[in-house]
């Protein structure tokens, strides 16, 4: 799950539930969140603009900065500290609960 937080221009990409530890590794304007097992939980991008700038001007492909995006989704999602959940979220404009099961499906 991305969420990107235009107020303070940072990027959070979550790639499994974050646990109560984790062991956060920081660089310039990144910061990684590792649980004790050694997987990656999360990943936060200060200065994301800047960031896929340098990542664009590096030649990482991107989409053409003139191609319109998705409308934006407004969902709020929560991680779920659950061995069935993955994670839910609330979507306001479709008032709609979405939960997200480990084992697949939505």
């Amino acid at each position: 799950m991305t969420h990107y937080d235009p107020e303070t221009d940072t990027l959070t990409v979550s790639l499994a539930p974050r646990k109560r530890e984790v062991i956060e590794y920081q660089g310039a304007d990144v910061v990684a969140a590792v649980s004790p097992s050694g997987e990656l939980v999360e990943v936060r991008i200060a200065h994301a603009t800047q960031f896929l700038a340098r990542a664009r001007e590096a030649g990482v492909p991107m989409p053409d900065e003139g191609v319109r995006s998705a409308p934006e989704d407004r969902t709020i999602w929560v991680q779920a500290d659950s061995t069935m959940l993955s994670a839910f979220g609330y979507d306001p404009d479709a008032r709609a609960l979405v939960v997200v099961f480990r084992r697949g499906g939505t």
